[in-house]
């Protein structure tokens, strides 16, 4: 991989992998990024016939079915907008249209689930087709050309073929990031990155390589082998990966990813800080319990939170002894901004100006850069300034990828005196995940329980980790402990608790799994039900379950989900983290599941129909010696995701002391 590739097609080319992946069927996923060069015709949306033109773009060619119950599935794109065709004898209609206007890069993912197309542009879910009449649908391995129908004009990157019903997660999680071939459910990946005109090379091991015929292989850049990272500063080779997700614009983090590719920038790196900074207020229970124990021992603590007022519900409850300092304050005391300005014209910006020119980068590109690195000499000359004010000995965070400058920084101040980074775990490690982590720049990670260090550990780039358990869920389980003593533990299992992932309006999976909850309760009588929404989503989202009377607005919440859970008797979802930790809290949890997603979560009691699903709750509501089989299985996962909880912020604050001295 010496170059960041793509193939250019000039509407008389191909590349020939396949016709047809006979064993990838009825539920799977193509991705891709597009970047046409003229229009297409966008035919009438349609579950029979043939879409008569020769001016479809076929991206990818949809395969020939064998029989009139077989067909291969296709996707033609212009400027104008995108159809997505099946294929067999007499038939070649567009199961789904979507006029829009394509003139730049833009990913593409079409989820084909039931037999239903979903299309997605740039990670957000845009239409949903129209459901094949055939009992078969394959994916289809010849990119370029379908003819006499229609050939496309443009270029094409980083094609992908899953065997999956991927999530909108999934996509948004992958979509910048540069697959190893290694990733669960990965059919094929062809990147084009390599030099070899004549050959896509499949990343995969099932090794489906495919012949270029006529395409063009052209690059983002020149190749530049193991010299290019000497060529220009650290502060630029070394946020890469960051740059990448500082960029907003689609086409700019695009080029960043096959930038990043290109430089092989994997490796433990400074990168980005955030030094005791809360960016979600429930995340102080990371911090707090652990501060109560240090100062409790005679160590000193300072907490830095972004502005004034932020936690003043909470920092009542801590000892005085816990210092906090905000970012006002350290700009009052320190001229931060005037010497950050002077520092970026005089060390970053004609080394910048230079790359831009050498890499040939977009305007907007260009544009979005600078004010990265504005932000990043602001934030390095603050932390220089935090550091000085406060002369830790150990920074304590969750990640360093929010503030960029302040590993840096840290790195400045560790050539005189060493500060340890310890980072703790603040989300759930999933095994499917891509292979990155929100761990970079830390010398050691705590992690909640085995379970996610069996995980991180199949990273290439490996921490060191202790499990210690969760702080937070320590300290929420101890309130939840102290509300339940006071209250009736008389039950009748009929107070449900929906948490939902993600919104049903942008995740398809969401709709489902809300939808097949919705129809298997909805006749079970004397049931409580409230629906938790996720942080991401808002109740707007909602509006067609108001409309036609499935949910009524009072039931959804947006109230803390830890007193939700504890005022519940059952406990419904699929991945989201809140429903691990109410498996832990002593809630009987039960896990949606459909046949085509993606099994690598579901490790509680698990429904994948409507009648499963009512079966389930009304066996909990009337067999008390289940709901005990369930809790006891519960707790033997809970151990593996969540280590011993009592006393883990004593632990916790143990191993700081012991790694300071």
């Amino acid at each position: 991989m010496l170059g960041g590739g793509y193939l250019y097609f000039s509407g008389q080319d191909n590349v020939v992998v396949k016709p047809l992946f006979l064993h990838v069927i009825n539920h799977f996923t193509y991705e891709f990024w597009v970047k046409p060069g003229t229009t297409q015709s966008l035919p009438v949306e349609s579950t029979t016939g043939i879409s008569r033109s020769e001016e479809l773009r076929f991206v990818i060619a949809p395969g020939f079915g064998e029989t009139e119950n077989q067909a291969g599935l296709g996707v033609s794109i212009g400027t104008n907008g995108i159809s997505i065709h099946e294929h067999t004898d007499h038939y070649l209609p567009a199961t789904l249209v979507f006029p829009a206007h394509i003139y730049d890069w833009t990913h593409v993912a079409i989820v084909y689930s039931n037999n239903t197309p979903y299309l997605y542009l740039n990670g957000v879910l845009r239409k949903v087709g129209l459901k094949s009449p055939k009992s078969m649908v394959y994916a289809s391995g010849v990119f370029g050309s379908l003819k006499p129908y229609g050939s496309f004009i443009g270029s094409v990157d980083d094609i992908r073929i899953w065997s999956t019903v991927r999530t909108r997660e999934q996509i948004l999680s992958t979509m910048y990031v540069d697959l190893t071939g290694k990733e669960s459910g990965l059919i094929g990946c062809w990147t084009f990155d390599e030099h070899t005109p004549s050959v896509a090379l499949d990343r995969t091991d099932n090794q489906h390589h495919g012949q270029i015929n006529g395409a063009e292989l052209q690059f983002f850049f020149p190749a530049a082998g193991n010299t290019w990272t000497e060529k220009y500063p650290r502060f630029i080779t070394d946020h890469l990966d960051y740059l990448q997700r500082y960029c907003t614009n689609d086409t700019n983090r695009h080029f960043m990813k096959k930038l990043i590719t290109n430089t092989r920038n994997k490796g433990y790196i400074d990168d980005v800080l955030m030094l005791f900074n809360v960016y979600r207020k429930d995340y102080h229970l990371f911090f707090y319990p652990v501060a109560e124990e240090l100062v409790r021992r005679g160590y000193s603590v300072t907490i830095l939170i972004p502005q004034e007022g932020l936690l003043d519900e909470y920092e009542g409850s801590l000892p005085p002894q816990v210092k906090f300092v905000t970012l006002e304050e350290v700009v009052s005391n320190f001229p931060v901004f005037p010497v950050a300005q002077q520092y970026f014209e005089d060390h970053l910006k004609q080394a910048l100006i230079q790359w831009f020119h050498d890499e040939n980068m977009p305007a907007e590109l260009q544009h979005s850069l600078l004010e990265y690195y504005l932000r990043y000499s602001n934030e390095k000359m603050m932390m220089l300034a935090l550091l000085h004010l406060v002369k830790p000995k150990c920074v304590y965070g969750l990640h360093f990828i929010s503030n960029p400058g302040c590993l840096d920084a840290i790195q400045v101040i560790n050539e005189h005196n060493k500060v340890v980074k310890i980072l703790m775990q603040h989300g759930f490690l999933f095994g499917d995940a891509v292979d990155v982590h929100d761990f970079k720049g830390a010398d050691i990670v705590i992690l909640w329980g085995e379970y996610h260090r069996t995980i991180l550990d199949n990273k290439s780039d490996k921490k060191n980790t202790v499990v210690l358990g969760n702080p937070k869920l320590e300290r929420v389980k101890e309130i939840a402990s102290g509300q339940q003593h006071n209250s009736s533990t008389a039950t009748q299992m009929n107070k449900i608790l929906y948490i939902s992932s993600d919104s049903p309006r942008l995740s398809t999976k969401s709709q489902e799994n809300l939808e097949l909850f919705i129809e298997s309760t909805h006749i079970l009588d004397g049931l409580d039900i409230v629906y938790k929404i996720h942080p991401v989503e808002a109740k707007e989202d909602y509006n067609e379950y108001f409309q036609n009377g499935s949910i009524a607005p009072h039931q959804l919440s947006d109230r803390n989900v830890y007193e939700l859970i504890q005022g519940s008797d059952i406990i419904v979802g699929d991945n989201s983290t809140a429903v691990f930790e109410a498996a832990t809290m002593g809630k009987p949890v039960i896990q949606i599941h459909l046949q085509h997603q993606d099994p690598a979560h579901i490790l509680f009691t698990r429904a994948a129909s409507i009648q499963e699903l009512r079966n389930t709750i009304q066996r909990l509501q009337m067999d008390p010696s289940y709901v005990n089989q369930i809790l006891f299985e519960q707790q033997q996962w809970s151990v593996q995701m969540f280590s011993q909880l009592d006393g883990t912020a004593q632990r916790v604050a143990e191993f700081i002391i012991n790694t300071i001295k």
